[in-house]
């Protein structure tokens, strides 16, 4: 394997981005009347004088098919990672300009975006969960520190969405997750539970 296709291998495997050669450089040439490049000269190969060097830069990769976001669209991780999936509360970060070079800046942007929008996951989640507690016990859940937790995670989504001109759920579509996970809960133990009888 070469040089450049360990570069290569190496620039995917931190950025999920692909190189591409943009130009060559000429190594350094030593001296040929030199006392310092006489003494290395047996050593030149290895430190490269003379020779081409491609550089390699990250290029933006490919964005999934857009479609119309809704909050609470369903995600699924491409890698089939259940405890990834969730309802979006954003939407999915896009690269800018798929195919071209990618910068500091790009990537700084686009990481920061996804941060976000994994966070986002996260929070309504929590958010769908405590209202099946509200649901399910209200007397208890009125007061106690899961109705603040709710609040304050509430609170964090509502400012982003208004930051971003984004319409938030309607407590009646809160209720619908809720009841849609409940039901979905329901049925994967009763599966479990069926697979446990036939042992």
């Amino acid at each position: 394997m070469n040089t450049e296709e360990k570069l290569r291998q190496q620039l995917a495997r931190y950025g999920g981005g692909s190189t591409k050669q943009v130009e060559q450089v000429e190594g350094p040439e030593p001296e040929s009347n030199s006392s310092f490049a006489s003494i290395f000269e047996p050593l030149k190969d290895w430190y490269g004088y003379g020779k081409v060097f491609p550089l390699l830069i990250k290029i933006q990769p490919e964005n999934p098919p857009q479609t119309e976001f809704h909050v609470g669209d369903w995600w699924e991780d491409p890698r089939g990672r259940d405890s990834s999936a969730g309802r979006q509360a954003f939407p999915e970060p896009r690269w800018p300009s798929p195919g071209q070079p990618n910068t500091h800046d790009i990537d700084w942007d686009y990481w920061h975006e996804w941060d976000l929008w994994r966070r986002g996951i996260d929070e309504l989640r929590m958010v769908v969960w405590y209202t099946i507690r509200k649901l399910q016990s209200p007397d208890d859940f009125r007061g106690s520190r899961d109705e603040q937790s709710l609040a304050e995670r509430w609170a964090w989504l509502t400012g982003v969405w208004a930051s971003r001109n984004i319409t938030p759920p309607t407590t009646e579509q809160l209720e619908e997750w809720a009841k849609q996970a409940l039901k979905e809960s329901a049925e994967q133990a009763a599966k479990w539970k069926a697979k446990q009888n036939e042992r």
